[in-house]
């Protein structure tokens, strides 16, 4: 007796698939002049916290760090337009610069944690 079909996660790709369906469906509604395309459109950090939460569910390697820094962005974008943040997440772009520095300097220091021994090449 089989059981059933096994269930495929939801992708990433499929979540950006359906924001695009979206936003098509919203232009095409605002040509044919039936909504406001811009009453919709200022919600858009929403994808950005969607597929977040589809990276952090998926849970694997470097796709939780990808979630958490979709879910941050969407999260702060969202909050600022809302009118609930007054501080914008582009006003601080900078301190990407330091944390890309800090990891730098870190790794300089500490060396890498996937750094393997490197084979010998000399032969006797």
């Amino acid at each position: 007796m089989d059981g059933p079909p096994p269930v495929r996660p939801i992708a990433p790709q499929l979540v950006m698939g359906l924001l695009i369906i979206a936003a098509g469906i919203l232009f095409t509604l605002e040509n044919l002049g039936v909504v406001d395309a811009r009453d919709y459109f200022r919600y858009w950090p929403a994808g950005l916290i969607a597929i977040g939460l589809v990276k952090l569910w998926h849970g694997r390697g470097g796709a939780v760090c990808g979630g958490f820094v979709f879910l941050f962005a969407g999260t702060w974008l969202l909050l600022e337009t809302l009118g609930i943040l007054s501080i914008s997440l582009w006003t601080l772009w900078p301190v990407l610069l330091v944390v890309a520095g800090a990891t730098m300097v870190w790794r300089g220091v500490n060396g890498r944690r996937d750094a393997r021994p490197a084979a010998d090449t000399h032969s006797t």
